[in-house]
């Protein structure tokens, strides 16, 4: 979902768990963010589907799909939230996101 400089992506699914991408601005790398479901543990990943690829991601970086359609009406309303265990920002999230259409 793009709205001017502003970007949405959710990957995944509902049975494992969606990955939300969300940014101000998907000019400046620094400003991506992934709503956190839980404490992060690479150990504990999961394949999930971004875009067309699919790769493995820890599963505290997935919310569920009520928990995504939240973020989905917050983020169309122009406000942000964060996940039930924070936010990911930053650096960090461009090593989990893959190069969308």
């Amino acid at each position: 979902m793009h709205d001017g400089a502003r970007e949405l992506d959710l990957c995944g699914d509902a049975a494992t768990g969606i990955i939300v991408f969300r940014t101000e601005d998907s000019g400046d790398e620094s400003r991506w963010e992934v709503p956190l479901g839980a404490e992060v543990d690479d150990d504990d990943r999961t394949e999930t589907a971004m875009g067309n690829v699919s790769a493995p991601v820890a599963r505290g970086l997935l919310v569920d799909a009520h928990q995504a359609s939240s973020i989905a009406r917050e983020f169309h309303g122009g406000r942000s939230v964060a996940g039930s265990a924070g936010t990911l920002r930053g650096q960090a999230v461009m090593s989990v996101r893959p190069s969308l259409p």
